[in-house]
């Protein structure tokens, strides 16, 4: 049975340029670093991990969850008081990483939901590849459109 983890690199990217359209004349290049950036902990994990849904679960650190979120704000936060669109830009795309793995994945406290039977967040593959192109396809929209 297949079960979500992480979205995949390629949809945390387009979230990126999702997100730096809201920051115009803010490189989009640097936003998908920054919306990649959560994901580096899984380079820890190289060997151990599986081309399928839910391959990475295990391949996740303390950064993944809630103390994460307070380190990679708290670095925002002084990257702001150097360039505020720069610290906003980081902000925004870290937290957004991070609230789609939260939801869609094995993270505090979204995790007890996940567990009910009647829940699909991305637990099942074809939910999952809904989940990916929808996100993919509207973040590439909005980097283009705007």
């Amino acid at each position: 049975r297949g079960r979500g983890t992480e979205l995949t690199t390629f949809t945390h990217a387009a979230v990126g340029l999702g997100v730096a359209s809201f920051f115009p004349g803010s490189s989009p290049w640097l936003a998908v670093g920054f919306s990649l950036l959560p994901d580096l902990d899984h380079l820890l994990f190289l060997r151990s991990m599986r081309l399928k849904v839910g391959g990475m679960k295990h391949a996740r650190t303390f950064m993944h969850e809630l103390l994460g979120t307070v380190v990679y704000t708290l670095i925002g936060v002084a990257l702001f008081l150097y360039d505020r669109q720069l610290g906003t830009l980081f902000v925004t795309c870290l937290l957004t990483h991070l609230f789609c793995d939260f939801i869609n994945g094995y993270s505090t406290p979204y995790k007890s939901i996940r567990n009910l039977p009647s829940v699909d967040m991305g637990k099942h593959l074809p939910t999952r590849i809904v989940q990916e192109l929808t996100l993919g396809a509207v973040c590439i929209w909005l980097f283009v459109s705007m």
